[in-house]
Order: C-alpha cells, then structure tokens, then sequence
C-alpha cells in the first residue's frame, strides 16, 4: 500500500478523491484487524471452554459407573431377602411333612403299609385318616463309589403337625430297622426325618462337614 502511495507521488498527479480513498484504507484496515483478532480470541476461548468440558467427562462417567455399581449392590441385597423369604415359605409348607429313605421299592407296593409298620414299632399309631397324601418322590442321584441306586424316598404329608412331631421323635428314640418292619432278616437301617428343601439340605450336608465346631441339627420345624 505504501508502495502504492510512493508510485501515485512521484507521478505528482494525486486526486483529492484518490487521496481520500487511501487514507480510508489505512484507517480501516487496523480496524478489521482488530475485528480478526478478537473473532479469533473469541473461538479460542470457546474451544478452551469446550475442552474443560471435555476433560471432567470421564469424571461424570466414573460418578455413572459408581451409581451403577451401588445399584447393582442393592438390588443384589434385595434378590437375597426375597430368596431367603421364599426358602422360609418354602420350609414352612413342608412342616406337617415327613421323609422317609431307605425302604426299598416293590412293585404294587402300598407305602401307606409301611407307614402303618413303623407306627406300630415306635408305638406311634398311624390310620389312614391321619394322612393327607403320601409317595415315593423322585430317585436320588447315585453318589460317588455307589454301586446300586438307592430307593427313592417316601415322603408323607400327615393332617395334624403334633403327630407328625411325636412320630419323628420316636423313630429317632426307637431307631427301628428293616426287619422290624417286615424286611425279612435284613439290619439295614432306613430314617425318618424332617422333608428339607434342597437349599437346607445342602446347608445341612455342608454344616455337618465342617465337623463338630460348625455342626448343625435340624429342628421339627424344619430350621437348622
């Protein structure tokens, strides 16, 4: 621009119009620049501010996994109470039930008969009228080292709570066997027990491992 005005002076034939118009221009042109600078001062501060932003996200995505887990840990709480409240419901409704195992299978065989038997040993006296329903469930699984699969179990569902407290106490004071129950000459022992769910049986099994310190027992009420 300067070279411009040197060019036009040495011609010595500048317009008062031409004049105008270069000095217009250097006026306005620091002008624009200012104008440039603070455009470009203004985005910088945008993008600035944009990545302040951006660098506590993973702060507000650690807050959301935090939320998350602690979520997660109480609905993991509130899964446990609701089993632990239906395993109680469930042991609950077994409570006029009684387990039976070991007596062998026969075919048409009436288990009401052994029943009948093992009442009449313990000197508990059992009829028809006292049972609600009664049979075999479903086979045991064989254990390890078992040669012949175990008979599957009897379980009975008797109409009054107290007898069925009386007859498996006195199965557990008498501790009859086969024989006495029409076995034949066979010493081999069946049991009478409280019908667990499977939940307390492993409880049970496992208490029952750990040796005489974490032994269990369980009551007539099916809790151990």
């Amino acid at each position: 621009m300067l070279g411009t005005i040197n060019s036009q002076a040495s011609n010595d034939a500048l317009s008062t119009g031409e004049l105008r118009h270069i000095l217009t221009q250097l006026v306005t042109t620091p002008a624009n620049l200012a104008t440039s600078v603070g455009f470009i001062s203004q985005s910088y501060d945008n993008i600035t501010r944009s990545m302040s932003q951006f660098t506590f996200t993973p702060n507000k995505h650690t807050q959301v996994i935090e939320q998350l887990q602690n979520d997660m840990s109480q609905l993991r709480d509130a899964n446990f109470d609701l089993s632990s409240a239906n395993e109680e419901l469930r042991q609950y409704s077994f409570r006029e039930n009684i387990n039976i195992s070991g007596i062998p299978e026969a075919n048409d065989e009436d288990v009401f008969n052994y029943l009948e038997k093992i009442g009449e040993v313990v000197r508990v006296p059992i009829n028809r009228n006292d049972v609600s329903i009664m049979h075999r469930s479903f086979k045991p699984k064989t254990r390890p080292g078992e040669t012949n699969a175990r008979p599957a179990n009897i379980v009975v569902r008797m109409v009054r709570r107290e007898q069925r407290n009386r007859f498996i106490k006195a199965c557990r004071a008498r501790k009859p066997k086969l024989s006495d129950i029409g076995g034949g000459n066979c010493n081999a022992n069946f049991y009478v027990n409280e019908h667990l769910t499977p939940n307390s049986k492993k409880l049970l099994s496992c208490g029952k491992n750990k040796g005489p310190r974490y032994g269990m027992e369980v009551r007539l009420d099916g809790r151990l």
